[in-house]
C-alpha cells in the first residue's frame, strides 16, 4: 500500500511540472484543461444541462465514436464543451493544437460552433469530431460554424484560450444564455488566463476569483 507521504511527494510533483507548464511559453497538456474543466463542472453543480467533456472521452469519441456512446448524452443538454486536440492517435500523449467546438443545444436544430484561437488550424480534427458526434446524435445541422473568436499572439496559448473561452460561455449560459455567447468572449477572453492558474495552483487565489 503507498502511504500518505509517497501520495503527498507525489502530489506535490505533479502539482510543481503543472505549475512548470503554465509558467512556460508551453503547450498545455489534457491535465491543466481536464482540471480547468472539473473546476467548472463543480461550478455549476451536477445535473445541470452544460457539460464540460474530459479530453480523454473527446478523443474517443472522435476516433471510434460507438466505444463511447454510453459516455455523453447530448440530447440532455444545451451546452457541451469538447477541447479538441489535433493528434490522431487516442491512445497516445500528443498533438500541438487545441481549439473549442462546442454543441449548442439552445438552437434548433442543435449546433456545433468551432471557436479556433489561431485562424482555424485545427479545422480537420474538429470536423472528425462533429461527424462523429453526428452518427451518435443524428439531426445537427450539418456544417460546422466557425464562430469569431479571439486570436492567441504566440505559438503556444492554445489551450489557455480554450479554457478561457470555456469560462465565458459557462458565464454566459449561468446569467440565462441570452443572445449569443460570442460578444463576451470578444471582449473576455485572452491569455490572462494562464497567469491566473499559476497563482491559483500555487493557492494564492480561489477558483471563484477566476469567474
Amino acid at each position: 500500500m503507498v502511504n500518505d507521504a509517497s501520495n503527498t511527494q507525489s502530489n506535490s510533483m505533479v502539482l510543481a511540472r503543472d505549475v512548470q507548464e503554465l509558467q512556460g511559453p508551453n503547450f498545455l497538456s489534457d491535465t491543466n484543461i481536464n482540471r480547468f474543466f472539473r473546476h467548472l463542472s463543480n461550478l455549476v453543480g451536477g445535473g445541470a444541462s452544460i457539460q464540460f467533456v474530459d479530453v480523454a472521452t473527446t478523443q474517443l469519441i472522435a476516433h471510434c465514436p460507438f466505444l463511447s456512446h454510453e459516455r455523453i448524452d447530448l440530447t440532455s443538454l444545451d451546452i457541451g464543451l469538447f477541447a479538441v486536440n489535433d493528434n490522431e492517435n487516442h491512445e497516445a500523449v500528443g498533438g500541438t493544437h487545441w481549439s473549442l467546438l462546442v454543441f449548442d443545444g439552445t438552437q434548433q436544430p442543435p449546433r456545433f460552433v468551432h471557436h479556433d484561437s489561431s485562424g482555424g488550424r485545427n479545422i480537420e480534427a474538429t470536423n472528425r469530431l462533429a461527424t462523429s458526434l453526428r452518427r451518435l446524435y443524428p439531426g445537427m445541422e450539418e456544417d460546422v460554424v466557425q464562430a469569431p473568436t479571439p486570436q492567441q499572439k504566440n505559438g503556444w496559448d492554445y489551450g489557455v484560450y480554450v479554457m478561457a473561452i470555456a469560462r465565458a460561455i459557462m458565464c454566459w449560459w449561468s446569467e440565462g444564455a441570452i443572445d449569443s455567447w460570442v460578444d463576451r468572449l470578444l471582449t473576455e477572453v485572452d491569455s490572462q488566463l494562464r497567469e491566473d492558474l499559476v497563482r491559483l495552483l500555487m493557492g494564492e487565489i480561489e477558483f471563484d476569483d477566476l469567474v
